[in-house]
């Protein structure tokens, strides 16, 4: 996967690292997307309580960890699907430091690697606790059969990004919107 363009002062293997993982997070979207549906969404919170969010079932795990020009990273992925909606969250962990690629950046390696043009894109902020506010980017998106949206949060050491993604007819943009609107990350803590 080659690099997205990479923001004024970004890492330029950082953003291609951060499109691997997404590519993988979108083959792993994709790989569950068969499974048969389930009716009854649960809130998940994964062990380290990073974020919580609705999902239709119990997640696919998943940890990658690898370094890339000396950036050490680890992303755990978490997604689920009902048949019609799936739901996939993304935590890269980055060591204290370490560059990290903006939330555009990272936008643009979703839409790259789902193969999805952008219909729309605004900054969004998310207050975790009092003083604690995150800052990132909200899109929605089209493939040739889903409608996606995605909430990517960037802090000093992790990118945080949701990714919603309904076939066409199986999901209102109400619903699409109430599962993206359930993503809520954690109050900041160190990294490890």
């Amino acid at each position: 996967v080659d690099c997205v363009e990479c923001a004024p002062g970004g890492n330029r293997y950082v953003n291609r690292t951060i499109a691997r993982t997404l590519l993988v997070a979108a083959l792993t979207m994709a790989a569950i997307a068969p499974v048969q549906a389930q009716s009854r969404w649960i809130a998940f919170a994964p062990p380290d309580k990073t974020f919580t969010m609705l999902m239709p079932g119990q997640p696919v795990t998943r940890q990658l960890s690898a370094t890339d020009n000396e950036v050490p990273y680890t992303s755990h992925q978490y997604a689920a699907n009902d048949g019609g909606m799936g739901v996939m969250v993304t935590v890269a962990d980055f060591a204290p430091g370490a560059s990290r690629p903006a939330a555009a950046n990272v936008r643009d390696a979703m839409l790259k690697s789902l193969k999805a043009f952008m219909t729309s894109t605004e900054e969004r902020s998310y207050t975790r606790a009092p003083g604690d506010v995150l800052h990132g980017i909200e899109f929605t998106a089209e493939t040739a059969s889903q409608t996606c949206k995605s909430d990517i949060y960037v802090d000093e050491f992790r990118v945080l990004a949701a990714l919603v993604c309904a076939t066409r007819g199986a999901a209102s943009a109400a619903e699409i919107d109430r599962a993206l609107g359930s993503f809520k990350p954690s109050p900041r803590t160190s990294p490890g």
